[in-house]
């Protein structure tokens, strides 16, 4: 009965596309890879510090370091999406546009300069403040984690 029952919720769940999110990897003839442009305590640098193992996928140090991500330009926008008859924002658009580069160690460009922009839509609550900028920040650190892998996807390309 039990084996039944993980059956019918393991296909429920693979039938609405649910999907485990897999292990985040740099191409092994590139590993380890550097951060250039951004601060080790920097939302970035954290994400992929929790993303990659430290010694194997990412090293600090640049001089070790078969690539480098350079992060050339960050930069973070809002827009009002919706206006509420009060005259009252009622949602809200987060877009982070980010200029990167990848470089070998030896110098020779892998990934010439590109640029993402992404992207999300949030609902806004004038009586929920505290609540609205701890989800501003969960956002800011899910488009970090989707720039990283658009970042990797796009070295795997390459390598």
């Amino acid at each position: 009965m039990r084996v039944v029952f993980f059956l019918v919720i393991f296909l429920a769940l693979t039938a609405c596309g649910f999907h485990l999110r897999s292990a985040v990897s740099v191409p092994p003839n590139l590993a380890p890879v550097a951060l250039r442009g951004v601060a080790l305590d920097h939302a970035f640098s954290r994400i992929i510090n929790r993303q990659l193992v430290i010694g194997e996928d990412w090293v600090e140090d640049e001089a070790q370091a078969k690539a480098v991500i350079s992060i050339e330009k960050e930069r973070w926008q809002t827009r009002v999406l919706t206006v509420g008859s009060g005259g009252q924002a009622l949602e809200q658009e987060l877009r982070l546009l980010l200029d990167y580069k990848i470089v070998s160690n030896k110098g020779e460009v892998l990934v010439s300069l590109d640029q993402l922009v992404l992207t999300r839509d949030y609902a806004l609550n004038a009586s929920q403040l505290l609540a609205q900028s701890g989800e501003e920040q969960t956002l800011r650190e899910d488009i970090y984690r989707q720039a990283f892998e658009l970042i990797l996807t796009r070295m795997r390309t390459k390598s």
